[in-house]
């Protein structure tokens, strides 16, 4: 802007000018909703699974001058281990101004259900209307937990007749079978 200014006897004064300088301010990043993702490699997931794709491209960012800025990019490794893992989601605009948000990723290496052993029908006389029965637990096996045991879903006394008992456990990454 000049300003230039004169008098009624039409005495100039010096011009005086200013600058006026707009400026954009930051973009506006919003990163993803915290994932949490199931494998059951020891070697971590890889950033390409469907899932963390999805997770990343969920990313969004806006700016006042430039609308809708698709562009985003984040630190995600290439293979994420388990555990959890701490995503930067990066964001520029059209002037230069760099914005940031963060959001997580955690990985639990075991999606796969521990498995119970198969057991024998018991087949005990009555001692009365109902029967004590000595019920002994199943192995039970799993990919990544150890020493996990198998709870019956009926301890007894049972009474005469067939009963059901259904044995069930959890593994560490909360997997049932």
């Amino acid at each position: 802007l000049s300003y230039n200014v004169s008098d009624a006897q039409g005495n100039a004064s010096q011009s005086l000018t200013r600058q006026v300088k707009v400026t954009d301010g930051l973009p506006i990043i919003q990163a993803p909703v915290a994932l949490t993702v199931f494998t059951n490699s020891v070697d971590g997931l890889s950033v390409n699974d469907a899932q963390v794709q999805g997770f990343l491209n969920s990313a969004t960012a806006s700016d006042k001058q430039d609308g809708e800025i698709t562009t985003i990019g984040n630190d995600a490794p290439q293979t994420l281990l388990a555990g959890e893992t701490i995503v930067i989601f990066t964001v520029t605009d059209s002037t230069g101004n760099v914005s940031n948000a963060q959001s997580t990723i955690t990985v639990v290496f075991d999606a796969e259900a521990p498995m119970i052993a198969e057991t024998a029908t018991l087949s005990v006389e009555a001692t009365g209307t109902l029967t004590e029965v000595s019920l002994t637990a199943p192995e039970v096996t799993d990919n990544r937990s150890s020493d996990l045991t198998a709870t019956p879903s009926d301890n007894g006394p049972f009474p005469l007749g067939d009963t059901e008992v259904i044995w069930q456990t959890v593994d560490m990454a909360g997997n049932t079978a």
